[in-house]
């Protein structure tokens, strides 16, 4: 039963700190590599990407647009990269003033090239779309609510709840023991026959006709 505790202990601490781990590890590596997150919302991409998948995006390094097949993260033709009007496309073509890009699903190319100051990055990790899903989840105030509360459970409440449960388990045991110990004792034997106070004792006889006789004379 101990060896089942402290396994069950084991088990949800691990549990737990899994969960703070996926709480913290997108803002943390976010801090260290200033990647961000792309969610896709267009189809032109498919079957490569699909709506709802999540991309991992990393700055750019200025020679993407240089390498036909490469998917890059780029602003529409006119706006900036302070604009929310980005989206995902691949190199098919490069020529002196930039980049032709076309989607994968797309029959054509985009009609006017890309310079790198449009490329906004590059996709650097890329979730399908249960990932996806269950990674938004976690990024709602919803998500992060319900996941630091199991994440306090399982290190805190269930090995506090174990030990409280052993030691009620101990302290009845203890009960029990006196209980029983207090159940089994005897009082002291009482002899049958037990001489008065003050009595000598010895030989009881009564005395013989010689011892009698002797004692006569």
């Amino acid at each position: 039963m101990r060896y089942l505790r402290q396994t069950i202990a084991a088990v949800a601490r691990a549990v737990g700190a899994a969960l703070v781990v996926v709480l913290a590890a997108p803002l943390l590596w976010t801090l260290a590599t200033g990647d961000h997150v792309l969610v896709v919302t267009g189809r032109s991409m498919t079957p490569t990407y699909q709506v709802g998948d999540v991309l991992l995006v990393r700055s750019p390094a200025g020679d993407e647009l240089s390498r036909v097949g490469q998917i890059v993260v780029a602003t529409l033709p006119g706006s900036t990269t302070d604009d929310a009007r980005t989206y995902v496309h691949r190199v098919v073509e490069t020529t002196p003033e930039g980049a032709f890009l076309q989607g994968d699903a797309n029959a054509v190319a985009d009609p006017r090239p890309v310079t790198a100051e449009q490329v906004v990055g590059v996709p650097r990790l890329h979730l399908g779309p249960a990932a996806s899903r269950a990674y938004l989840a976690t990024q709602t105030l919803a998500g992060r609510l319900v996941l630091g509360a199991t994440a306090a459970l399982l290190l805190l409440g269930v090995p506090a709840l174990l030990r409280t449960g052993r030691r009620t388990r101990d302290l009845g045991r203890a009960r029990a023991g006196g209980a029983r110990t207090r159940g089994g004792l005897r009082a002291p034997a009482t002899p049958a026959t037990q001489a008065a106070p003050g009595a000598e004792t010895g030989h009881t006889d009564p005395p013989t006709a010689a011892h009698a006789g002797r004692t006569r004379s």
